[in-house]
């Protein structure tokens, strides 16, 4: 699923929607897909027509969301979260979810964070640091 190939890493997306939507077997990240696609109702039309979307460039400017990067941040999350890479990632999330939060809220709430750090690797280039990016979550943990 990970490159830097955007009509390939989309592609992971489609397959994987529309083995479910066949009741075919899913194998690998598929599963993962597919949950967080079912938390998104609004991106199903997207994903059942790869046609149209494939190609298609989302402009945050104008307010159009786009529903891979979306849905790429929830499952890199989720992995983070299970492996608790950073250290302290899974806390954070758990104390998220005792404050309230489900996990989908849980979830949106540490985006603002993941975000940030995606930015400013972008920028930055190798030298952003994971720490700066533990600590906006861990602060975000302790705000809710």
């Amino acid at each position: 699923m990970y490159g830097s190939d955007r009509q390939q890493m989309r592609r992971v997306f489609f397959d994987a929607w529309k083995k479910f939507r066949n009741n075919e077997p899913l194998v690998g990240v598929e599963p993962l897909i597919v949950a967080v696609a079912q938390q998104h109702p609004e991106y199903h039309a997207v994903l059942d027509n790869s046609e149209r979307h494939s190609q298609r460039d989302y402009y945050s400017e104008l307010g159009d969301s786009n529903p891979f990067l979306h849905m790429g941040m929830h499952i890199t999350l989720l992995e983070q979260i299970q492996m608790d890479t950073p250290k302290g990632i899974r806390s954070c999330f758990r104390q998220l979810q005792a404050n309230g939060d489900d996990e989908h809220q849980a979830q949106h709430r540490m985006m603002v964070c993941l975000n940030a750090y995606i930015s400013r690797i972008q920028i930055d280039g190798a030298a952003a640091g994971a720490d700066d990016y533990l600590s906006c979550l861990q602060s975000l943990a302790q705000k809710f």
